[in-house]
């Protein structure tokens, strides 16, 4: 009794740190309502990055901005709406950011809570001049240099730009200590006292200037790219003396950022942190290890943070003498998820490792079987208690929250693995179901004509459903019996999702979707989806749930959500790379991408208030023509991207047509059919309001 006690014990410690850990502020993805599990805080490659004092800004891929109100210890996601790649930022002040990517340009003035397009160009997708650096001394005075080396200036905040003077030669670099006192430079350094309008020479023989830091308006410095030379003035720009540093390696610039005029840190294109205290004469690399960094900025004169590729930043409270990484990521090769409830969710891996989360995917802990083995499957009843299948057909047990395990006697070839409490088990595989009454010492094979060649598990209440390439089967107790579920004619299970014993969801290997409210008897295709290649599906209620599609028939990275049973579906953008598998439980959403990356959303992965999409189209085709017609009702926005897609109701391809909404949000397309015809329109939402999509219109034709 003590040593059990003792194992309960060290079990609650496990949950608590996990609990402890998932406590910090989760991190959005920015354009949709799910948020990032790991890697922690998140893992979209950063950019560059900007302090106001201790409020601090990074910007990177896919629209991806971040906020630190702590210098850089911790950070937050912000939602933009943009899935634009970002690569400039300026912290003007505390609540006032601006932040740029190769044509887009936009400011918030409330911490990032809100956004507005600033119209430095008229076609922000296609720009012919990129933008290259941004500069807001003030809140109202910004610069602009563009790629061909020409400088915007703006004294109204944005609102609007006008054509500064031209200093000699192509500036690459631009930095404003004040409103009107600047420094450009590229091939020599120039210095503006009226706002751009007139440059004089300050340092002609500089070359191949690639980044301007000013530590204050007295103290700046600049570097060439390769890093082989490093400027600096005491009187605001207006003379230059030179020094050329050991231990640069002669790296191409990205960014140069100093507090003082001795204390500079120096990231580099190659993904290199340096960091000198002595001016210039010599610089060491200080960048925690298995972090490439492109991006740095002081908070303050002891602490900096620098972040780059792997979406992980890193801080330093030592002046930047040492840097520490701010989060991490699980180690690789994670491919089963397995949901248990809202809170509770692991994930099998290799050479004997699993992940564990219990507070919803905020944070995932990592754990080890001893056996070494490959996990095949895993699956807990709580935080304590939870089994593990591994490849050598061995089943593990912990009563310890994965701290410790009890091996024992499985089958080899075993597909999955289900605990339905601490003592049922059952495993499917090539021979059908076994089911284990004592917590897992012994087996009893499962009674079921047909019962083979299985590969997955699922629980509905008191109903079991196992599936495979042997058909589809349900138990109605407890796994001891089961018998055939009729599926759709002429479609093969890849997944199963009931929510009782008689209502679920079939996804077939085609990549179509079913529904069923009648214990399979009927089947209704979900053609409200308007996407093919749909890989996993996970509902979260009767009516609630998301699909996860193929890139090759979408968007990489996206998933859809219905919330009335299948009829229509609203796209949802969760990051980069292909969402492999989904899962949920009450108002959980669980999603695994290819590339190991975690999300989890608990407000059914939405961003923005309600909107609302209608789409009329006539019950026959008049010689083959169809005309359809629609309107984004709310937000009834002008100009704005909406995407009707029409298939066969007997199946094959989606056709798609990106169509432009005219005045009060309206569309139509006309289009040719050869038979009877599903279609459906769907809105990707923006900021202010979500994704939406309509129910599926269907054309008969003759």
């Amino acid at each position: 009794m003590r040593r059990r006690a003792g194992a309960i014990a060290l079990a609650a410690t496990v949950v608590g740190l996990l609990a402890a850990a998932g406590a910090s502020a989760q991190v959005s993805v920015g354009h949709s309502g799910w948020f990032w599990g790991d890697p922690r805080p998140q893992g979209e490659p950063l950019i560059d990055v900007s302090f106001a004092g201790g409020i601090g800004y990074a910007v990177g891929r896919s629209g991806t901005v971040l906020r630190s109100t702590d210098g850089g210890s911790t950070w937050t996601g912000l939602a933009t709406g943009r899935s634009a790649d970002l690569s400039h930022v300026d912290a003007v002040s505390a609540t006032t950011v601006i932040v740029s990517g190769t044509c887009v340009l936009r400011r918030s003035d409330d911490g990032g809570n809100t956004w507005v397009r600033v119209p430095w160009t008229g076609n922000e997708t296609a720009c012919a001049n990129k933008i290259a650096a941004v500069d807001f001394p003030t809140s109202n005075a910004g610069y602009l240099l563009l790629a061909d080396g020409t400088i915007l200036r703006t004294i109204d905040g944005g609102r609007t730009w006008g054509r500064a003077g031209a200093p000699s030669g192509t500036p690459t670099a631009i930095a404003f200590s004040s409103a009107t006192v600047g420094l450009a430079a590229g091939a020599g350094i120039f210095r503006t006292a009226d706002g751009g309008s007139r440059w004089s020479p300050v340092d002609p023989a500089a070359a191949s200037v690639a980044s301007i830091s000013v530590a204050d308006p007295t103290h700046v410095l600049a570097v060439n790219s390769p890093a082989s030379m490093l400027y600096s003035s005491g009187d605001g720009g207006l003379t230059w003396s030179s020094t050329n540093p050991t231990g640069t390696v002669g790296e191409n610039t990205a960014k140069l950022a100093c507090a003082s005029a001795t204390n500079c840190l120096l990231a580099t294109v190659g993904g290199q942190l340096l960091h000198t205290g002595d001016g210039g004469t010599s610089f060491g690399v200080v960048g925690p290890p298995g972090l490439t960094l492109f991006g740095v900025a002081f908070a303050n004169p002891s602490q900096a943070a620098a972040v780059g590729d792997e979406g992980i930043p890193a801080v330093s409270s030592d002046g930047g003498a040492m840097f520490s990484a701010v989060g991490g990521r699980l180690p690789s090769g994670f491919h089963r998820l397995r949901v248990t409830s809202a809170t509770l969710a692991t994930m099998s891996g290799p050479a004997g490792q699993l992940a564990l989360t219990v507070n919803g995917g905020q944070s995932w802990a990592a754990l080890v079987t001893p056996s070494g083995s490959s996990v095949v499957d895993t699956s807990f009843v709580n935080g304590v208690t939870g089994f593990a299948l591994d490849a050598t057909g061995s089943l593990l047990r912990t009563d310890t929250g994965g701290a410790s395990w009890s091996t024992f006697a499985g089958a080899t070839g075993e597909a999955a693995l289900l605990a339905l409490d601490g003592w049922h088990i059952a495993l499917a595989g090539p021979s059908g179901v076994k089911l284990s009454s004592d917590g897992g010492q012994t087996f009893l094979a499962a009674v079921g004509s047909g019962l083979r060649s299985l590969n997955d598990l699922a629980r509905a209440g008191q109903a079991v459903f196992a599936w495979g390439p042997g058909g589809a089967f349900v138990s109605a107790n407890g796994g001891s019996s089961f018998k055939r579920l009729a599926v759709p004619a002429r479609e093969r299970v890849r997944q199963l999702d009931f929510l009782s014993s008689r209502a679920g969801y079939l996804l077939a290997t085609d990549g179509r979707v079913f529904t069923t409210s009648d214990a399979g008897a009927h089947w209704r295709e979900s053609l409200g989806l308007g996407r093919a290649g749909i890989v996993s599906i996970a509902f979260a209620g009767r009516s609630s749930g998301w699909a996860a599609q193929s890139p090759s028939d979408g968007t990489a990275g996206a998933v859809l959500r219905t919330d009335d049973g299948g009829s229509s579906w609203r796209p949802q953008r969760v990051a980069d790379g292909q969402i492999d598998t989904l899962g949920a439980s009450g108002h959980e959403g669980y999603a695994l991408a290819d590339n190991g990356n975690l999300f989890a959303s608990g407000t059914s992965g939405d961003l923005g208030g309600a909107s609302s999409i209608s789409l009329k189209a006539p019950r026959r085709a008049i010689r083959g023509v169809v005309t359809l017609s629609g309107r984004l009702g709310r937000p009834a926005l002008v100009g704005t991207q909406v995407v009707l897609s029409y298939r066969s109701v007997t199946g094959g391809r989606w056709t798609h047509a990106n169509l432009t909404t005219g005045k009060g949000g309206s569309f139509s397309l006309k289009v040719r059919i050869r038979s009877h015809t599903a279609f459906v329109v769907q809105w990707a939402g923006n900021t202010a309001n979500r994704s939406v999509g309509s129910r599926a219109a269907v054309v008969a034709t003759g």
